[in-house]
């Protein structure tokens, strides 16, 4: 005789389901966000569906919520935000049905105690197996720390930075080896993204003619160049690696007067530069288009070029 299997019945506190596929939706989002702005990133995040979200105590925090900030392949982005309900870091309790999966999660007074104690931490929200008919639902909550670090962050992108109103025209020069045979000491990181990685990276050296603060300043952003062949094997709706800058900080006011004199007095507000710890090495202006394989940023379309 065949058995009926009845469908489980689950009750959980008002809004708890929706909140976590608010998330799961959500970080989706932010990864197809992630895949287009920076090359090479990993798949694990499609492969485990885990959401990690970086939240920092030392900053202040909304009313019974958390800024966060979501980490792809243990990279944080500084511009993909969410601000997370307290409730999600709660354990998720069935009330109708013996649940008999040892959920993790944070009560009210944790969530108060780590703001008191104001240390920057990453929640990990991650599925467990579940019964047939119970919702998909974050059910294994923690924070995850990396052996040599409070938080599992190998690098960090800070916000994107595409616009150059001040900039009227761009010219095609030589740089003096003066300026490229210095080593620039690059300042203000921990504001704009502290956890950026200390190896080799590209950059781009912005003379700005209206900075309220110094008269001589050179923003540093963050560029990850692309081969010209990559561009063309891609549309702009699967990648725009290398055609949007991040911002990462300035270069110090006690070293950028001459470079800032310079580049505004030959129509070369943009150079371009590598960048090891917090020292920026000027490797060219615009020539480099044209003596390397770089595909030209799309963001400096609208600056004519002489």
């Amino acid at each position: 005789m065949n058995k009926k299997i009845c469908p489980l019945n689950h009750t959980y506190v008002d809004g708890v389901v929706k909140l976590h596929e608010l998330l799961s939706s959500a970080s989706q989002e932010a990864y197809e966000i992630a895949k287009k702005c920076i090359p090479n990133l990993s798949d694990r995040f499609e492969r485990s569906k885990v959401v990690n979200v970086f939240v920092d105590f030392s900053k202040e925090q909304p009313d019974n919520a958390l800024k966060g900030y979501f980490v792809f392949d243990n990279i944080l982005f500084r511009f993909l935000t969410i601000t997370l309900d307290y409730a999600l870091l709660f354990p998720v309790n069935d009330h109708a049905a013996f649940d008999n999966i040892k959920n993790k999660g944070y009560t009210f007074s944790d969530i108060e105690k780590m703001k008191r104690d104001r240390t920057p931490l990453c929640f990990s929200f991650g599925y467990l197996p579940a019964d047939q008919g119970t919702p998909k639902l974050f059910r294994r909550i923690h924070t995850v720390q990396s052996s040599f670090s409070p938080i599992p962050i190998s690098d960090e992108i800070g916000c994107p930075f595409t616009t150059f109103k001040d900039i009227e025209e761009l010219r095609i020069i030589d740089i003096p080896q003066r300026f490229s045979s210095i080593q620039y000491t690059m300042v203000g990181k921990q504001h704009y993204a502290p956890y950026s990685t200390n190896k080799e990276s590209y950059c781009v050296l912005y003379a700005m003619k209206d900075n309220e603060y110094d008269d001589n300043a050179i923003k540093v952003l963050r560029w990850f160049p692309v081969t010209r062949q990559s561009a063309l094997d891609a549309t702009f709706e699967d990648v725009n690696w290398g055609d949007v800058f991040f911002e990462l900080g300035y270069i110090s006011r006690q070293e950028n007067a001459e470079l800032h004199s310079f580049m505004l007095s030959n129509h070369s507000p943009l150079l371009f530069g590598k960048r090891v710890n917090d020292k920026i090495s000027v490797i060219g202006g615009l020539k480099i288009f044209f003596t390397n394989d770089f595909n030209y940023p799309a963001c400096l379309f609208k600056i004519p070029v002489k």
